[in-house]
């Protein structure tokens, strides 16, 4: 029987209306109210599924999105809140899938880039978050966000790298005491004084003595 599309548009206007006001419990049952009237409107599975977002109601949320996308496989936007969702869930494989199809679809979507760069440094795949931030500040410059999010990143593999070659240096040299309070302390500012005299302490220590002929 079909619905009636009246009243579906009457709970979908109530919906929006919640929505805009921040009550997303109540806007959550008005849209699905109107899907109950009209179950292939886009506008209230999209609604739909961003409030439950808000509730942190991820499952429901991502079955909204499932939805959409069975109705419009090319939205972009959809992929991309659905990537975001799965990320959420800590479904990272899936989440990754999901913003490399909305990026396919409309490659300089930021918010898909974002979401994509997020999960890659929860799997510490950070070249590749790099590279995300990267495209980001290319589309727009002005995404202070991203150059904030990358600039962590390099300063975090950075301090990787200092502790591996402080753990491997203290065999041969003496380290001085500020490089074990800059690993100590994370304290990124001096993560690059700290590699110079290291790497100067390693340049000026002492040959070892040749081992003796038999």
């Amino acid at each position: 029987m079909a619905g009636n599309s009246q009243e579906a548009n009457m709970w979908y206007n109530r919906g929006r209306y919640f929505s805009d006001a921040g009550d997303y419990d109540r806007a959550a049952y008005c849209f699905g109210r109107a899907l109950e009237q009209n179950p292939e409107d886009l506008r209230a599975w999209k609604r739909r599924g961003f409030a439950l977002l808000k509730l942190h109601r991820y499952d429901e949320s991502a079955a909204c999105y499932d939805r959409v996308l069975a109705l419009a496989p090319e939205d972009a936007a959809s992929w991309q809140r659905k990537g975001f969702l799965c990320a959420k869930m800590h479904r990272f494989d899936e989440a990754l899938a999901c913003s490399d199809r909305s990026l396919r679809i409309n490659p300089s979507s930021v918010t898909a880039l974002h979401t994509r760069g997020w999960v890659l440094v929860v799997e510490r795949r950070y070249d590749e978050a790099v590279q995300c931030y990267d495209r980001i500040l290319e589309i727009d410059p002005d995404r202070d966000f991203a150059r904030r999010n990358r600039e962590a990143i390099l300063a975090h593999k950075a301090f990787r790298k200092l502790a591996a070659d402080v753990s491997e240096a203290e065999k041969v040299v003496a380290i001085p005491p500020f490089i074990y309070e800059v690993l100590g302390t994370r304290d990124y500012s001096g993560i690059d004084r700290a590699c110079k005299v290291l790497s100067r302490l390693l340049v000026d220590r002492k040959p070892e003595s040749a081992p003796r002929m038999k």
